[in-house]
């Protein structure tokens, strides 16, 4: 009968109007997916078959498919709304129960998992301490607990020392005095004013190499016999500023230099001129230039410079000799006046010798009482900055998260392309005890010092450098007191690399390697340190992979875990279980597990979500069709009523 033909079409008409007004009512849903009406056609037959003539009983609902097309993202201020772009759903757990969804709309709760709007946890795969990432399945768990403290055990630093650096210096004074008033222009007689004495070089090891200087003996002599002693290398040089200024032109006066006599009232420029054609010859090595009435006589090297004037006004004329370390008047008398300035020279020693310079006149122009001192040169002191070439610091932390300041300076050795690093905690000294002192100094912090060694090429000859391995320090607070984190073992206690993890004590080592000797300033290119104070969870950021990070407030990052997906051969065989979940079947196959990225599953954008895939337009248009059709399988069962009755009213 038609009548059961037309229902069919009304049945047909409802259930296309069913889905079109689910899927308009669920066009904001997060992750859902639109789903579609499929109706076959129904023939009625029987075991010999339907025949060529068979007609049709109607049509019937056979499937309601759903269309997994990837929706539009939508961003969020949520850092745990995730959209999988890509094919992959989130897996969820309910009591054990697994279901599968699009909607990535996630949040914590009060024990930190990680779950959606009905309770329902996030799987995935959990990090151990050390940021690995299993491979179990598991509830994902965000602890906001404060992170504990990390000791520093391990510092790297990559520098560039600059290889124009020279070792620092300290100088051992000028060797100048006056001379005595005689009456022929004769300098000997004068001398430099320098008696005869001894030089002890002291070595690291204590050993005394003593230096007989002698009587006069000029900067220049002095400087070559330290320099061939190990360990110690001089540099020498004189000069000094003749003025001429209050030198009276009424009578007849002659300056010598070096017995070398000059016109009479010969000027500071004439003088200059003769210098230095002299250069060559009689004077080699020394220069002399002027500034107004001012003649400033050099030489490079450490020669007595012997100055005399004979006639002029006694008492009147004069001329100023300017050295330095002070300035002395040369008065005319009417005979011959005479000086020797004696010249300077520069002592560098390499660390741990020391020179005792007693006698060296070093205070002024004139001869002085002399005071025995020792001066050790070159000696490091971090609290004279011209005994260090490059410095830089960076905070360490001790096993209660404690900041402390780690000082490294450098300073450059007289050996070739060598350099000694030392080290400071707070500024204390952090070297192990040297048990060859004298008590209480044998059981108290050294200073901790390091070779550095670079190859011609610049790089650094791990071979020959030392290992920085700090083993004596001891932890103190701001009053300078013990702070009750873990102490120190030294060498002679048992210290050993590699720190054991985690550490027993307080001991770290700062690696160097990479660092270089080049042409170029002192930089810093990279440093680093593995220890931190405890931090507070600020934030959370999960990246395309589905890795989790954490991020607290001491600037520390932890990876906690990664977000897992999953697949299946046929997405269509889903049973769809509401609240945009689905449930596996067996015709969907049993899922595939893995992490985003892999396979087709996709990867995660983070504070986004997945919106409905509905098409509004099209669903409108399939409204407009479903109502037609309803009409006209209506128009159907009316016609056949019609039928019908004229069949009834036939007589």
């Amino acid at each position: 009968m038609p009548f059961n033909t037309a229902i069919s079409g009304l049945r047909a008409s409802s259930d296309s109007l069913k889905v079109a007004g689910n899927n308009i009512s669920n066009a904001s849903t997060v992750g859902f997916k639109a789903s579609r009406a499929e109706f076959a056609d129904v023939y009625s037959s029987s075991v010999l078959g339907t025949g060529g003539n068979a007609i049709g009983s109607g049509t019937r609902l056979t499937n309601v498919a759903q269309k997994f097309t990837q929706g539009n993202t939508a961003f969020t201020s949520n850092s745990l709304d995730m959209a999988i772009n890509g094919n992959g759903f989130f897996i969820l757990t309910d009591d054990g129960a697994l279901s599968y969804t699009r909607n990535g709309s996630f949040h914590l709760d009060r024990e930190g998992f990680i779950v959606d709007s009905q309770s329902r946890s996030l799987q995935g795969f959990r990090a151990s301490s050390t940021g690995a990432i299993g491979g179990n399945l598991e509830t994902l768990q965000i602890q906001s607990d404060n992170l504990p403290p990390q000791q520093t055990t391990d510092v790297d630093a990559v520098l560039n020392v600059d290889a124009e650096q020279i070792p620092p210096e300290r100088r051992i004074g000028q060797l100048i005095s006056t001379g005595t008033d005689i009456n022929t222009p004769s300098l000997n007689a004068a001398g430099n004013g320098y008696t005869g004495q001894t030089f002890n070089i002291t070595d690291p090891n204590g050993v005394v190499s003593p230096i007989v200087i002698a009587a006069d003996a000029t900067a220049n002599a002095i400087g070559a016999l330290l320099t061939a002693i190990e360990g110690v290398n001089v540099t020498s040089s004189n000069s000094v500023v003749v003025d001429f200024g209050a030198l009276a032109t009424t009578n007849t006066w002659q300056f010598s230099f070096n017995g070398i006599p000059f016109p009479v009232n010969a000027t500071a420029q004439e003088i200059a001129i003769e210098i230095n054609n002299q250069t060559n010859n009689g004077l080699p090595g020394v220069s002399a230039s002027i500034a107004g009435t001012a003649l400033t006589i050099s030489a490079n090297t450490g020669v007595n410079f012997g100055f005399s004037v004979a006639g002029g006004v006694a008492g009147t004329d004069a001329m100023t000799f300017t050295g330095d370390n002070g300035t002395t008047t040369l008065t005319a008398n009417g005979g011959t006046q005479a000086m020797t300035v004696g010249g300077q020279f520069v002592v560098n020693l390499d660390e741990g010798y020391t020179i005792d310079d007693d006698g060296v006149n070093d205070g002024t122009l004139l001869p002085t009482p002399i005071v025995p001192t020792t001066v050790i040169t070159n000696a490091f002191d971090p609290s004279v900055q011209d005994t260090y070439n490059h410095a830089t610091s960076l905070n360490v932390f001790d096993s209660l998260g404690n900041p402390h300041v780690l000082s490294l300076y450098f300073v450059k050795e007289s050996e070739s392309n060598r350099w000694t690093a030392y080290v400071q905690l707070d500024d204390e000294n952090v070297g192990d005890p040297n048990p060859a002192l004298p008590s209480p100094q044998n059981v108290l912090p050294t200073l901790s010092q390091y070779t550095l060694q670079f190859n011609s090429d610049g790089s650094l000859n791990d071979t020959l450098s030392d290992e920085i391995h700090i083993t004596n320090w001891t932890p103190l607070n701001s009053e300078g007191d013990y702070n009750g984190s873990l102490r120190p073992t030294t060498i002679a206690n048992g210290a050993t690399l590699p720190i054991p993890d985690p550490p027993t004590d307080s001991n770290f080592v700062v690696n160097l390697t990479g660092t270089t000797q080049f042409g170029s300033p002192f930089s810093v290119n990279a440093v680093s340190q593995n220890g931190f104070t405890t931090g507070r969870l600020s934030g959370l950021d999960i990246n395309a992979e589905g890795i989790m990070f954490a991020r607290y407030t001491n600037g520390q990052a932890r990876t906690l875990g990664q977000v897992a997906l999953a697949g299946f051969n046929n997405t269509q065989g889903l049973s769809p279980l509401g609240e945009t979940n689905w449930g596996e079947t067996f015709e969907s196959g049993q899922a595939t597990v893995g992490t985003p990225g892999s396979a087709a599953l996709g990867a995660i954008q983070a504070g986004a979500l997945e919106e409905s895939n509905v098409d509004l337009s099209q669903e409108l248009v399939q409204l407009i069709i479903a109502q037609r059709n309803f009409q006209a399988s209506a128009k159907t069962i009316q016609t056949a009523d019609t039928v019908t009755q004229t069949i009834i009213n036939l007589r």
